[in-house]
């Protein structure tokens, strides 16, 4: 691939990525960032580097055109909690908000892809740079989840996959088969702390896809941060989802899960 477009959001998964492109044979990169959102280090990442508003929907995609650019990642983090707050957005973004029946994520992202399509610009998954970085089935961690572990694993799992479908959420957080906490707006890591506060110690974390998920506007991911979370609010094990699940920085965080004698799965 000669050129491509990068909508990079927050977090390190947008500088992983180009480099990982770079490395499949994409021989420039260029990049949409947002002030506030996407990390300032991006531009060591790709050849150019072009910051606009997150509203500017019309702007983004005529910086794009104009670069050359036909296909196009999406990658990182975007605040959940900026579709109900004021934003400035351009006349082609206020006729798109007009069109779409709800405001979760998915919703907003796949009209977003249309839009990219009518002109030329195709939204491409970006898993298929990074494959290594998705762990199949099998225990991950040196120890596997206990056998009340095992078992709210297995309930979290149900629970969290009925969820994903009603665009809740990705994550629950599970003891004794009781749910005490479902990740909503505020991201995965407040979510586990939350679990921790109402559960206590030897919580139990699931993260998973939605079925028939679009790796290209979302792709679950865990990391170093994640561990760091899951150590701290007391958890006792974790489940994603294998094939679907970004792993950043493996080596680190099962490090730090191996030394907290945290479990850390991923299943089908």
């Amino acid at each position: 691939m000669d050129k491509l477009g990068l909508i990079a959001g927050g977090g390190r998964f947008p500088a992983l990525l180009a480099d990982s492109a770079r490395k499949c044979g994409v021989k420039e990169i260029v990049s949409i960032g947002f002030p506030g959102q996407t990390s300032p280090d991006i531009g060591e990442h790709v050849d150019r580097l072009f910051w606009l508003q997150i509203g500017q929907l019309g702007k983004i995609i005529k910086t794009l055109k104009r670069e050359g650019v036909k296909e196009v990642v999406f990658a990182g983090s975007i605040s959940p909690n900026l579709v109900v707050r004021k934003l400035k957005l351009d006349l082609r973004m206020i006729a798109l908000a007009a069109r779409v029946k709800d405001r979760t994520a998915e919703t907003v992202l796949k009209a977003i892809g249309g839009e990219f399509a009518k002109d030329g610009l195709e939204m491409i998954d970006p898993t298929s740079f990074l494959t290594p970085l998705l762990p199949g089935p099998g225990v991950l961690s040196k120890r596997k989840p206990k056998g009340r572990e095992a078992k709210d694993i297995e309930f979290g799992w149900k629970i969290a996959k009925k969820l994903a479908v009603m665009g809740v959420g990705q994550t629950v957080i599970v003891k004794d088969r009781s749910i005490v906490a479902v990740e909503a707006m505020e991201g995965t890591n407040s979510a586990i702390a939350r679990g921790g506060e109402v559960g206590g110690i030897g919580t139990v974390v699931v993260k998973v896809a939605k079925p028939g998920h679009d790796m290209r506007f979302d792709v679950p991911v865990i990391g170093p941060g994640t561990i760091r979370a899951l150590a701290e609010s007391g958890a006792g094990a974790m489940a994603v989802e294998a094939g679907k699940t970004l792993f950043l920085d493996r080596e680190e965080a099962l490090e730090e899960a191996n030394e907290r004698g945290i479990a850390i799965v991923a299943r089908r």
